[in-house]
Protein backbone atom coordinates (compact mmCIF):
# COMPACT_ATOMS: atom_id res chain seq x y z
CA UNK A 1 0.00 0.00 0.00
CA UNK A 2 1.17 3.33 -1.04
CA UNK A 3 1.81 6.15 1.51
CA UNK A 4 1.47 9.29 0.09
CA UNK A 5 3.42 12.22 1.70
CA UNK A 6 1.03 15.22 2.79
CA UNK A 7 2.22 18.33 1.54
CA UNK A 8 2.62 21.42 4.07
CA UNK A 9 0.70 24.66 3.95
CA UNK A 10 3.34 26.59 1.96
CA UNK A 11 3.91 23.75 -0.08
CA UNK A 12 0.59 23.53 -0.59
CA UNK A 13 0.63 27.68 -1.79
CA UNK A 14 3.60 26.56 -4.08
CA UNK A 15 1.67 24.23 -5.97
CA UNK A 16 -1.36 26.45 -6.35
CA UNK A 17 0.90 29.26 -7.03
CA UNK A 18 2.35 27.42 -9.91
CA UNK A 19 -0.99 25.73 -11.16
CA UNK A 20 -2.48 29.48 -11.77
CA UNK A 21 -4.92 29.55 -8.91
CA UNK A 22 -5.53 33.67 -8.34
CA UNK A 23 -7.00 32.99 -5.53
CA UNK A 24 -3.84 31.80 -3.71
CA UNK A 25 -2.17 35.23 -3.83
CA UNK A 26 -4.06 36.42 -1.58
CA UNK A 27 -3.98 33.62 0.66
CA UNK A 28 -0.29 33.16 1.07
CA UNK A 29 -0.21 37.06 1.34
CA UNK A 30 -2.35 36.83 4.79
CA UNK A 31 -0.47 33.84 5.79
CA UNK A 32 2.39 35.44 5.67
CA UNK A 33 1.73 38.99 6.42
CA UNK A 34 1.08 39.08 10.46
CA UNK A 35 3.61 36.72 11.19
CA UNK A 36 6.35 38.55 9.64
CA UNK A 37 5.04 41.90 10.52
CA UNK A 38 5.45 40.35 14.58
CA UNK A 39 8.72 38.88 13.84
CA UNK A 40 10.67 42.21 12.21
CA UNK A 41 8.83 44.55 14.77
CA UNK A 42 5.58 46.14 13.11
CA UNK A 43 6.20 49.48 15.30
CA UNK A 44 9.22 49.86 12.89
CA UNK A 45 7.68 52.39 10.03
CA UNK A 46 9.13 50.93 7.34
CA UNK A 47 8.32 47.20 8.09
CA UNK A 48 5.15 46.95 5.66
CA UNK A 49 7.40 48.23 3.33
CA UNK A 50 9.77 45.85 3.62
CA UNK A 51 7.68 43.33 3.82
CA UNK A 52 5.87 43.99 0.71
CA UNK A 53 9.40 43.87 -0.83
CA UNK A 54 10.41 40.69 0.57
CA UNK A 55 7.35 39.27 -0.32
CA UNK A 56 7.09 40.24 -4.23
CA UNK A 57 10.22 38.49 -3.88
CA UNK A 58 9.29 35.45 -3.19
CA UNK A 59 6.62 35.10 -5.01
CA UNK A 60 8.42 36.07 -7.83
CA UNK A 61 11.16 33.57 -7.64
CA UNK A 62 8.12 30.80 -7.29
CA UNK A 63 7.07 31.79 -10.24
CA UNK A 64 10.04 31.78 -12.34
CA UNK A 65 10.81 28.59 -10.52
CA UNK A 66 13.43 29.03 -8.52
CA UNK A 67 11.25 28.11 -5.60
CA UNK A 68 9.49 24.80 -6.50
CA UNK A 69 8.63 21.58 -5.17
CA UNK A 70 10.02 18.35 -5.51
CA UNK A 71 8.92 15.32 -3.61
CA UNK A 72 6.92 17.27 -1.69
CA UNK A 73 9.38 19.48 0.04
CA UNK A 74 10.15 23.45 -0.85
CA UNK A 75 13.58 23.70 -2.79
CA UNK A 76 15.09 26.45 -3.80
CA UNK A 77 17.71 27.76 -7.01
CA UNK A 78 20.13 30.69 -5.76
CA UNK A 79 21.10 32.98 -8.34
CA UNK A 80 24.76 32.78 -8.01
CA UNK A 81 26.34 31.06 -11.05
CA UNK A 82 27.04 27.12 -10.54
CA UNK A 83 25.12 26.94 -7.18
CA UNK A 84 23.17 24.02 -6.62
CA UNK A 85 19.26 23.78 -5.88
CA UNK A 86 18.40 22.56 -2.31
CA UNK A 87 16.03 22.00 -0.07
CA UNK A 88 14.95 25.28 2.21
CA UNK A 89 16.47 25.22 5.00
CA UNK A 90 13.48 27.11 7.11
CA UNK A 91 10.14 28.01 5.81
CA UNK A 92 9.09 30.75 3.31
CA UNK A 93 7.76 33.14 6.15
CA UNK A 94 10.74 32.51 8.25
CA UNK A 95 12.68 32.90 5.00
CA UNK A 96 11.15 36.67 3.92
CA UNK A 97 11.77 37.79 7.86
CA UNK A 98 15.35 37.20 7.22
CA UNK A 99 15.40 39.52 3.97
CA UNK A 100 13.16 41.73 5.85
CA UNK A 101 15.89 42.19 8.20
CA UNK A 102 19.15 42.05 5.74
CA UNK A 103 17.01 45.47 4.23
CA UNK A 104 16.78 47.23 7.50
CA UNK A 105 20.58 46.27 8.22
CA UNK A 106 21.16 48.00 4.61
CA UNK A 107 18.62 51.06 5.39
CA UNK A 108 20.84 51.50 9.10
CA UNK A 109 23.86 51.74 7.34
CA UNK A 110 22.93 54.55 5.08
CA UNK A 111 21.88 56.29 8.13
CA UNK A 112 25.07 56.92 9.33
CA UNK A 113 25.74 59.43 7.08
CA UNK A 114 22.45 61.28 8.34
CA UNK A 115 24.42 60.91 11.86
CA UNK A 116 27.30 61.67 11.22
CA UNK A 117 25.60 65.50 9.32
CA UNK A 118 23.52 65.59 12.66
CA UNK A 119 27.19 65.55 15.10
CA UNK A 120 29.13 68.27 12.55
CA UNK A 121 26.06 70.42 13.09
CA UNK A 122 26.87 71.25 16.68
CA UNK A 123 29.88 72.65 15.77
CA UNK A 124 28.09 75.20 13.46
CA UNK A 125 27.43 78.86 14.86
CA UNK A 126 23.82 79.97 15.21
CA UNK A 127 24.31 82.58 12.70
CA UNK A 128 25.15 79.85 9.65
CA UNK A 129 22.96 77.25 10.83
CA UNK A 130 20.21 78.74 8.76
CA UNK A 131 22.62 79.58 5.40
CA UNK A 132 23.10 75.76 6.04
CA UNK A 133 19.68 75.00 6.77
CA UNK A 134 18.47 76.44 3.38
CA UNK A 135 21.73 74.69 1.44
CA UNK A 136 21.04 71.45 2.93
CA UNK A 137 17.18 71.89 2.06
CA UNK A 138 17.86 72.55 -1.53
CA UNK A 139 20.48 69.56 -1.61
CA UNK A 140 18.15 67.02 -0.46
CA UNK A 141 14.92 68.68 -2.75
CA UNK A 142 17.49 68.08 -5.47
CA UNK A 143 18.44 64.46 -4.96
CA UNK A 144 15.37 63.38 -4.25
CA UNK A 145 13.98 65.28 -8.25
CA UNK A 146 16.87 63.37 -9.37
CA UNK A 147 15.73 60.14 -7.91
CA UNK A 148 12.51 60.25 -8.90
CA UNK A 149 13.75 60.71 -12.77
CA UNK A 150 15.65 57.59 -12.00
CA UNK A 151 12.49 55.43 -11.42
CA UNK A 152 11.00 53.97 -14.22
CA UNK A 153 7.50 56.02 -15.81
CA UNK A 154 5.22 53.03 -14.25
CA UNK A 155 6.94 53.74 -11.12
CA UNK A 156 6.56 57.68 -11.41
CA UNK A 157 2.94 57.42 -12.78
CA UNK A 158 1.96 55.59 -9.52
CA UNK A 159 3.74 57.48 -6.59
CA UNK A 160 2.89 60.67 -8.22
CA UNK A 161 -0.81 59.78 -8.62
CA UNK A 162 -0.94 58.85 -4.98
CA UNK A 163 1.11 61.39 -2.75
CA UNK A 164 0.95 64.17 -5.19
CA UNK A 165 -2.58 63.97 -6.67
CA UNK A 166 -3.97 62.25 -3.40
CA UNK A 167 -5.82 59.41 -5.77
CA UNK A 168 -6.90 56.35 -3.84
CA UNK A 169 -5.50 52.71 -4.86
CA UNK A 170 -8.90 52.32 -6.21
CA UNK A 171 -9.11 55.57 -8.40
CA UNK A 172 -5.14 54.73 -9.37
CA UNK A 173 -6.58 51.76 -11.37
CA UNK A 174 -9.48 53.60 -12.73
CA UNK A 175 -7.19 55.75 -14.30
CA UNK A 176 -3.83 52.91 -15.36
CA UNK A 177 -6.04 50.35 -16.09
CA UNK A 178 -3.24 48.14 -15.73
CA UNK A 179 -3.36 46.49 -12.40
CA UNK A 180 -5.49 43.42 -12.00
CA UNK A 181 -6.22 43.91 -8.61
CA UNK A 182 -5.97 46.36 -5.46
CA UNK A 183 -3.61 44.46 -3.37
CA UNK A 184 -1.36 44.21 -6.81
CA UNK A 185 -1.29 47.82 -7.20
CA UNK A 186 -0.61 48.14 -3.60
CA UNK A 187 2.63 46.39 -3.51
CA UNK A 188 3.68 47.86 -6.80
CA UNK A 189 3.57 51.32 -4.67
CA UNK A 190 5.25 49.86 -2.38
CA UNK A 191 8.21 48.45 -4.32
CA UNK A 192 8.32 51.54 -5.93
CA UNK A 193 8.83 53.36 -2.76
CA UNK A 194 11.44 51.39 -1.79
CA UNK A 195 13.83 52.35 -4.66
CA UNK A 196 12.83 55.70 -4.31
CA UNK A 197 14.18 55.43 -1.25
CA UNK A 198 16.80 53.40 -2.09
CA UNK A 199 17.64 55.57 -4.76
CA UNK A 200 18.09 58.84 -2.35
CA UNK A 201 20.16 57.55 0.46
CA UNK A 202 23.08 56.17 -2.37
CA UNK A 203 22.84 59.64 -4.08
CA UNK A 204 22.90 61.46 -0.69
CA UNK A 205 25.88 59.10 0.46
CA UNK A 206 27.61 59.33 -3.23
CA UNK A 207 27.52 63.66 -2.79
CA UNK A 208 28.73 63.33 0.64
CA UNK A 209 31.68 61.39 -0.87
CA UNK A 210 32.54 63.88 -3.73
Amino acid sequence: MAIFKIPSKEAQYVQRIVAGDHKAEREFYNFCHDYCMRAQGAEDFYSQDRFQDAFIQIWTEIQDGRIFLKDGTIWRQPKLRGAESSPMSCSLRSFIVDICKKQKAKENRGSTVVIAIDTAMRDISESDFLDFDREEIEVRIRIINSSIMELSPTCREILTQFYVNGLSLEQIMQVRKENVSKDGLKTSKSKCLQRLKTSVITNYIALQTL
